[in-house]
């Protein structure tokens, strides 16, 4: 067990004064990492685990999330996916509070790309976004069956379509 002078704990081994291997380090906030490091960073797979009830599992390169993991938010949130940079980058799953639900790329935080979203009255769409919106051709089936294929700009039907 080593002890740092800011109140985190690490308990695993050292190789060349670097956390490597398996181990846990404690931070004194209440956050807590449990998994892989190399040179004293987190790497491979591991879950981080915040003083809030957030959880992460997944891979870790250099400190970072990068690859797949599965994040859930201690209010219901949830993404499933790939991580690049520690953030959702590629394809992946989100679930929101309120019910939605997106599959689809990302970029960052934001859809960006080919995806379907679900609402909880049932109306779904499938097609282009851009920053979290739904913009580009698509299709959208309402709850009741009825169906709109066509263009969107910002959310919003855009020209022609059936």
């Amino acid at each position: 067990v080593f002890m740092y002078s800011n109140g985190d704990k690490y308990f695993g081994t050292f190789v060349e004064s670097y956390a490597q291997g398996m181990g846990q380090y404690f931070y004194s906030d209440g956050r807590k990492y449990t998994g892989y490091f190399a040179k004293g960073l987190y790497s491979g797979l591991g879950e981080f685990l915040w003083a809030n009830g957030n959880t992460f599992y997944g891979e870790f390169v250099a400190g970072v999330k990068e690859g797949m993991g599965h994040f859930e938010s201690a209010t219901g949130e949830s993404y499933t996916g790939h991580y690049k940079h520690d953030m959702p980058w590629g394809l992946g799953e989100f679930t929101y509070i309120d019910g939605n639900k997106y599959c689809g790329d990302f970029e960052g935080k934001l859809r960006h790309g080919i995806g379907e979203y679900t609402y909880p009255n049932e109306d779904v769409f499938i097609g282009q976004f851009a920053n979290s919106l739904i913009h580009g051709c698509g299709l959208y089936t309402y709850g009741s069956g009825r169906t709109y294929t066509g263009k969107f700009l910002h959310n919003k039907r855009e020209g022609c379509g059936e």
